[in-house]
């Protein structure tokens, strides 16, 4: 058995050099990979941003393609406080919540196109 220890060590000591080569291999590649998705996410987000923002300065109130139904028909307190935290002003908002838990006689005036893109949004 001693005969073959110093065999045994150097094999021992080349696998675990291949070994190593081999798991440093792999992390340069998971992380190579890691950033370049990390980069597609970060160039995804910031043209769906750039989107969204050329949407909503070209379907505003006040813009060309405004779309009428779309705008919110309904008043909500505004965040912003006065003078002894009281809420002053009211801020157009969109519903939030289903038709049903309405009064029937006030049901038409949520519309359909409202309430769809109200569930686009969320």
């Amino acid at each position: 058995m001693t005969k073959y220890d110093n065999l045994v060590k150097s094999i021992s000591e080349e696998a675990i050099s291949i070994t190593s080569v081999a798991v440093d291999t792999q992390n340069e590649e998971r992380k190579s990979l890691i950033s370049k998705m990390k980069r597609a996410v970060g160039v995804d987000m910031a043209s769906t941003a750039k989107w969204a923002n050329l949407v909503k300065q070209l379907t505003h109130e006040g813009a060309v393609w405004c779309n009428p139904s779309s705008l919110p028909r309904f008043w909500q307190l505004d965040m912003t406080e006065g003078p002894g935290r009281v809420r002053n002003r009211l801020s157009p908002a969109h519903i939030t919540f289903a038709p049903r838990y309405l009064k029937p006689d006030h049901r038409d005036k949520i519309g359909k196109v409202n309430f769809y893109f109200l569930l686009i949004l969320m």
